[in-house]
C-alpha cells in the first residue's frame, strides 16, 4: 500500500480516496488496493488504514465530475486559498450557491469508511473535476451558505485537517459519541457502521478493544459493543431486541434497562465504577438495577454499595 524505495524504506506518498478516478499516477488508492472479495484481506487492510492515512504526506479526495455550478464554486474557493478572495456573501450568486450545495452533497461525505480518511489525514486536498482546494478552505463552505448543510456533511468537515484548533493532531473520541454522530453514515455492510469508526476510538478506559471481524454476525457485534460500553464481558450481555445494526444504533440513545438488569445480575467482570463514570449519557440508574445487582453471585455487595451511592 505504501511506496517503497529499492532499499525497502517507506517513502512519503499521497493517498487517494475516490469513487471514480480515471488517471492513476504514483499514488495509493483505497478502492483498488484491497481485494473486496476476500474477507481476510479486508480485515487486514482496514485495520491498517488509519496508520496509512496518518503517515501519508497528503490525502487526495476526488468528489466526482464537475458541473458549471461546481466549477464556479471551486473557482471562488481557489481564489480564497490564493488570498485574493474573502468571504463576502454579497458576491456569491445563485449558481455558485448551487455549486457549494452540490459539492457538500456528494456521496463521499456520506460514506462510513471515509471518516478515518478525514480524521487521520495530516493534510487533505479535495478535487471536484479538475479543480482542487485544501480541506482548510473547504471547511469554510458552510459559512457561505444561507442555510445549514446536511448534518453528516458537517460532521465530516469537523473531522478534517484545518478544523482543529491551532493545527493540533486529532484527538480520539469515546465510542458512544462516534456511534451517535455517525449512525446515518452509508455502508453496504451494516457492520462497517461500527468498524469504520474504530480507528478514531479512545479505548483507554475500556475493558476491551473492538477489532474488525467479518466472521462475527450483526447480533454478536451489537452485543460486543454493549459489552464495551458497559465495561463487562460479552457473555453477560443478553440477546438484544434488535434485528439489525441500523435498528440498534437508532435505539442507542439510552441502553434499555432490561438489558442492564441482565448484565448487572450475571456479569462476573463488570467494572461498575467505570460505567458510572463514563456512561452517564447512556444509562439511567434506578432501583430495579440495584435489585438486579443484589442478585449478582460474585460482586453483589460491592455493586449495590456503588449504585446506592450513585442514586444518593
Amino acid at each position: 500500500m505504501a511506496r517503497r524505495s529499492s532499499t525497502g524504506r517507506s517513502l512519503p506518498m499521497h493517498y487517494v480516496v475516490s469513487d471514480n478516478v480515471k488517471q492513476v499516477g504514483s499514488y495509493g488508492f483505497d478502492f483498488i488496493c484491497i481485494d473486496q472479495s476476500k474477507q481476510a484481506e479486508i480485515y487486514n487492510q482496514m485495520s491498517r488504514l488509519g496508520d496509512i492515512y496518518a503517515k501519508a504526506e497528503s490525502v487526495a479526495v476526488y468528489l466526482g465530475e464537475a458541473t458549471k455550478a461546481t466549477d464556479q464554486a471551486m473557482d471562488y474557493l481557489m481564489r480564497m486559498e490564493e488570498g485574493t478572495s474573502q468571504i463576502l456573501l454579497g458576491r456569491i450568486d445563485n449558481l455558485m450557491l448551487e455549486g457549494f450545495r452540490d459539492i457538500l452533497s456528494r456521496p463521499w461525505f456520506q460514506r462510513a469508511w471515509i471518516l478515518q480518511d478525514a480524521f487521520n489525514a495530516r493534510a487533505a486536498v479535495l478535487y471536484c473535476g479538475s479543480k482542487a482546494v485544501s480541506s482548510k478552505i473547504m471547511i469554510h463552505v458552510p459559512k457561505l451558505l444561507p442555510d445549514k448543510i446536511d448534518f453528516l456533511s458537517q460532521q465530516v468537515l469537523d473531522l478534517m485537517p484545518g478544523s482543529r484548533k491551532g493545527g493540533q493532531a486529532a484527538s480520539k473520541f469515546q465510542l458512544y459519541d462516534l456511534l451517535q454522530r455517525f449512525q446515518h453514515a452509508k455502508a453496504t455492510d451494516q457492520r462497517d457502521k461500527i468498524y469504520a469508526l474504530l480507528g478514531m476510538v479512545d479505548f483507554g478506559h475500556s475493558k476491551s478493544i473492538i477489532l474488525p471481524d467479518y466472521s462475527m454476525s450483526q447480533k454478536d457485534l451489537m452485543r460486543t459493543v454493549i459489552a464495551n460500553l458497559c465495561f463487562c464481558e460479552s457473555s453477560s450481555v443478553p440477546e438484544l431486541p434488535y434485528s439489525t445494526i441500523n435498528e440498534f444504533l437508532a435505539n442507542l440513545d439510552l441502553i434499555d434497562n432490561n438489558i442492564l438488569k441482565d448484565i448487572f445480575e450475571t456479569s462476573l467482570e463488570i467494572d461498575l465504577a467505570s460505567l458510572l463514570q463514563h456512561g452517564s449519557r447512556y444509562i439511567r440508574i434506578d432501583r430495579s438495577l440495584v435489585e438486579a445487582a443484589s442478585r449478582n453471585k460474585t460482586k453483589s455487595d460491592e455493586m449495590v454499595e456503588i449504585l446506592l451511592r450513585a442514586i444518593g
